[in-house]
């Protein structure tokens, strides 16, 4: 049974306080793209030719208050990247209905990176909701789906948001969010409503300094139930000359490469994702099987070995809404 939904304008007026789920979404100029960093379907809001964020309506905001409703997202990436990085890709921000909130921390200059990112999770109070709520729609967040551009700049960061209230979903994209020349390189008009999405993706990314502690609990380790794991064989295409069949990438003087730890062979991990012609391969595994293949103790330059030929990992936590493999 779906949970009912809940008015944030019931909460006090103190309230208004938090619903903020971070999408970090990214446009990657990359072939053969995956539908979202976070995962799932990838914000893609329809463009508009005037888009404005004047704030729309003043009544009740409700939401579904389900552990899985996604109620608030943000999400921060793009750029040029390789596809196993958009597979690996996160929200930044999750908010669901039964006040959870999911944030991807930085693992600041940390090399190589640790193979499984670290995520915190902590709790808001409908007050605190409330207090989101309101603060997205004084961003425009609850209007019209839109996204914000800038012609002949290339290659940065998209801000995504995504707002499910009042029985609707919401989606805006700004590129370049917070760049440094964004007042310059901005179309005419826009920068007011890009400074409304900058100053409240700056309030979502620190609840509890916005909010305070009375309206934030403190924040602990997300354990995900499931992880989304991509496993892919590196081949070394310098070697196909002629049409000659590509060798196998040899490993870099001191790169951790593991054995393949598994009974079945790489080739049989899951079930080929998407569309990428069986190049990568995906599984949905609980703990235990995140353990078996050692990603606890890997990082993303960590390789696995089977044979002769050397194998990629690639890993995603689940969030409480995100499904399994999807159609990639």
């Amino acid at each position: 049974m779906r949970p009912a939904a809940v008015s944030a304008a019931a909460a006090p007026v103190a309230a208004l306080l938090a619903a903020v789920v971070v999408v970090v979404g990214v446009v990657a100029c990359t072939a053969g793209g995956l539908p979202s960093p976070g995962g799932s379907t990838e914000p893609t809001p329809s463009p508009s030719p005037a888009p404005t964020a004047t704030p729309t309506g003043t009544g009740p905001i409700t939401y579904a208050t389900g552990s899985t409703d996604l109620v608030l997202q943000a999400t921060h990436g793009g750029g040029l990247i390789p596809q196993s990085v958009r597979f690996a890709e996160m929200p930044t921000v999750s908010i669901y209905g039964d006040g959870r909130v999911v944030k991807l921390v930085s693992e600041g200059n940390t090399t190589p990176a640790p193979m499984l990112p670290k995520l915190t999770e902590a709790r808001v109070t409908p007050d605190g909701m409330a207090m989101v709520l309101q603060a997205a729609r004084e961003a425009g967040l609850l209007g019209q789906d839109r996204r914000y551009d800038i012609p002949d700049l290339y290659d940065l960061w998209t801000v995504w948001f995504t707002v499910v209230a009042n029985g609707q979903t919401h989606q805006v994209a700004a590129y370049a969010l917070g760049f440094s020349e964004e007042s310059k390189l901005a179309p005419p008009g826009e920068m007011e409503d890009r400074k409304k999405l900058d100053d409240f993706f700056g309030k979502v990314l620190d609840l509890g300094a916005w909010l305070g502690a009375d309206a934030v609990g403190p924040e602990t380790p997300y354990t995900p139930v499931e992880t989304r794991v991509y496993v892919t064989r590196l081949v070394d295409w310098s070697t196909a000359v002629g049409g000659a069949t590509p060798g196998a990438v040899k490993p870099r003087p001191g790169q951790e490469v593991r054995g393949w730890p598994l009974d079945s062979p790489p080739e049989k991990f899951g079930a080929p994702a998407g569309d990428h012609d069986g190049v990568w391969r995906c599984a949905v595994l609980d703990p235990k099987g995140v353990a078996a293949l050692g990603l606890d103790t890997a990082t993303k330059d960590t390789r696995w070995q089977a044979g002769d030929q050397l194998y990629q990992i690639v890993a995603r936590p689940l969030l409480p809404d995100e499904p399994g493999c999807p159609e990639v």
